[in-house]
């Protein structure tokens, strides 16, 4: 029986070791799964962090350092093997981003915590929107250069591209009344030149572009056929006359000329109409659109308008639509009036003596002069491509954009906020791409 005892003793004995040793097992696989399972939360809590402050910065375009260009790799911290602190979170961090042929952008955040790591994959896909018209939020804006003398004022705000020294140049007493920009990585100090010593000659702040901006020329439209050919019109003495849709409408005209104070009435019917004229030669006389409608004028070779002339200035400036495609300056001297949207495919343009165009302007030539008491009370004048002066008394009302600005004499622009209320239907042929975040893992 004692025997019996002792074996029973040391089988039990055995028995509370063997599970004190299971159970102390347990309990240290217990903790390290714990301490895995903590050490993987804080990993994939860097991972996502950083991923949500990567996608930010993706998806600023102006953010270069994290926009790889097509078919290029962005590793932070340099070189993809090593591992960026975060001290706030305890743990690391590394990125890569690559941009495969700008259709696809991949992301790769990988957070470690305690030598626990956690990927995070993240694809941006991407978006073209379409820009009809782009935005023009300053009075003047010039790629190349500023200059203003005399005692010009512009009331707005300007900016330019250029980072060039004196880019920018003021006599004593012109003022912009608004604030001024100049291109990206520019000096302020050396790009504007102030005349005015004493106070400056800008009226807001003087700012640094993070970009630059470009104002490209909207597409110049095919014209008419031209065929069949309707039958030119030529007044003179006390004549007017009036052409109905079947007279011009799909129709080409060699010529409208107007001479000895004669109108011409031009009948829509209420609806868009389309002129196709060679030679529209307005020497002395008005052109009145009727109708409710609206008019495309499309001016194969030559385009006159002189005297006291005028064109439509009874009606609105969206009615009428005008595309030169001459090679002649454009010169509305005089006491002229035309009221309407113009767009001039190469041509210069000058606008002198007492001599007004109201509504949009747009021109691909390199020369554009506002001179004299002349007022082109334009939304916008749109010349990226010229040389735009103002000279003598000349005003714009709008905004303006050019390739070189200069201003002397009393001359003044006008910037007004509406200038968009009625812009005329150009394609400028612009797409907005971006990317969008379409996948995240």
């Amino acid at each position: 029986m004692g025997n019996y005892a002792i074996i029973l003793v040391m089988a039990l004995s055995f028995a509370i070791a063997i599970y004190t040793i299971n159970i102390n097992q347990q309990v240290l696989i217990s903790d390290a799964q714990v301490s895995d399972s903590y050490s993987l939360n804080q990993s994939r809590n860097v991972a996502q962090s950083a991923a949500q402050l990567a996608v930010a910065k993706i998806l600023n375009k102006a953010d270069a350092q994290f926009n790889p260009a097509a078919d290029q790799v962005i590793f932070f911290p340099a070189g993809g093997n090593s591992f960026e602190p975060w001290a706030g979170l305890g743990g690391e961090y590394r990125l890569r981003i690559e941009n495969k042929g700008d259709t696809l952008i991949t992301l790769l955040a990988v957070g470690r915590f305690n030598a626990q790591e956690y990927p995070v994959q993240v694809q941006f896909s991407p978006n073209e929107t379409k820009l009809d018209f782009p935005e023009i939020d300053k009075a003047v804006f010039s790629r190349n250069s500023i200059r203003m003398e005399g005692s010009a004022r512009i009331a707005g705000s300007a900016g330019t591209n250029t980072i060039s020294n004196q880019g920018v140049f003021f006599e004593w007493s012109p003022r912009v009344e608004g604030s001024l920009t100049i291109g990206p990585g520019g000096d302020i100090g050396s790009v504007v030149r102030q005349g005015d010593t004493s106070s400056g000659n800008v009226d807001g702040d003087i700012l640094v572009a993070p970009e630059e901006r470009d104002f490209p020329m909207p597409v110049f439209p095919d014209f008419p056929v031209g065929n069949p050919t309707g039958s030119s019109v030529d007044l003179s003495g006390v004549m007017t006359q009036t052409l109905q849709p079947s007279d011009y409408h799909g129709m080409y005209l060699n010529q409208v000329r107007l001479r000895n104070d004669t109108h011409l009435y031009i009948e829509t019917g209420g609806h868009h109409r389309e002129l196709y004229v060679n030679n529209l030669n307005i020497e002395q006389g008005h052109i009145h659109i009727l109708g409710g409608g609206s008019l495309t004028i499309y001016v194969q070779n030559s385009f006159i308008l002189t005297g006291s002339s005028m064109v439509n200035f009874d009606a609105a400036a969206a009615e009428v639509m005008l595309f030169y495609k001459g090679t002649n300056e454009l010169n509305f001297g005089g006491s002229t009036r035309f009221r309407g949207h113009l767009f001039a495919e190469t041509a210069n343009l000058r606008i002198a003596n007492s001599g007004g165009v109201m509504g949009h302007i747009f021109t691909g030539g390199s020369s554009v002069i506002v001179s004299g008491d002349a007022s082109a009370y334009s939304r916008v004048l749109y010349a990226p491509n010229a040389d735009v002066r103002l000279e003598g008394s000349g005003r714009v009302r709008g905004a303006v954009v050019a390739n070189d600005f200069l201003m002397r004499g009393d001359t003044r622009v006008f910037y007004d906020e509406a200038w968009n209320s009625d812009p005329p239907d150009l394609d400028f042929d612009l797409t907005e791409k971006s990317f969008e975040v379409s996948q995240w893992n």
